[in-house]
């Protein structure tokens, strides 16, 4: 064609699915219901639709790691019987991730375009917090991916295209209920997420008999019992990364007069 333009096909596509799967950057706040790709679109939710959030990103950071493996498969050109079953399960995944019915679609989030003068504030960059909490543990997103602080935007960065709790909003710290040790925590999301990690397989395991609360001391090499004179309630699993977490939560609370 001679033509200036062309023209193409469009095909609707749900938002934050597609964002999650294809930009080539993400930074989040720390509950999840902040987040910005490509550093110039925003997404953002009610802190009511947090798990909703929470299931989303983890769906589409898993997907994006399996599309990986496959790629690096495919390059490698590996032809075994796994990698079938990871390209038919990679499919199955995509569908439902990116279809109407997708849990993605079932709850309100708005975009809005970043200026500049939005991106010289949003960031919360490197703190002083930052410096003292070096034991980061596991990582629950990419569990072969070694996590790391980002020294710019600050936060850790859990994947090589995201950023986690850079963004200045700090989000909120997640109130519930572990089912594996049947404690009530509040911490933020990575945390309550390294705790499911490390808490949920070994409970559910029916050869082991251990207590949960030995359990949970097993799993953290490094953590000691701890009493909040605020919550008159004690901790027996905090290691120093939990303890700093608490402190700031009650900080952060207006009490009325």
């Amino acid at each position: 064609t001679i033509s200036s333009w062309c023209t193409f096909n469009p095909l609707r596509l749900p938002a934050l699915p597609t964002l999650l799967l294809f930009s080539s950057s993400i930074e989040t706040n720390s509950d999840l219901t902040h987040l910005v790709f490509d550093s110039w679109i925003e997404v953002q939710s009610l802190p009511m639709n947090q798990t909703d959030v929470e299931l989303c990103v983890r769906t589409g950071i898993r997907i994006r790691t399996s599309w990986t493996r496959l790629l690096d498969y495919q390059l490698k050109k590996e032809n075994s019987r796994d990698v079938g079953l990871l390209e038919a399960a990679l499919t199955t995944d995509l569908v439902l991730f990116m279809s109407p019915l997708s849990s993605a679609t079932h709850f309100g989030y708005s975009l809005k375009r970043l200026l500049p003068a939005d991106m010289k504030t949003i960031y919360r960059g490197r703190s002083s917090m930052d410096s003292e909490l070096e034991d980061m543990g596991s990582n629950p997103f990419v569990s072969d991916y070694q996590m790391s602080r980002d020294e710019t935007l600050g936060g850790v960065r859990v994947a090589p295209y995201l950023v986690y709790d850079c963004l200045a909003d700090g989000g909120s710290l997640v109130l519930f209920s572990c089912p594996g040790c049947n404690l009530d925590l509040q911490l933020t999301t990575l945390e309550k997420l390294q705790h499911l990690q490390h808490c949920a397989p070994e409970s559910d395991s029916p050869e082991d008999n251990t207590a949960p609360s030995q359990l949970i001391q097993g799993d953290h090499k490094n953590s000691s019992s701890y009493f909040c004179d605020i919550c008159n309630k004690g901790y027996p699993h905090f290691n120093s990364v939990a303890i700093l977490k608490h402190k700031k939560s009650h900080s952060s609370i207006v009490m009325p007069s």
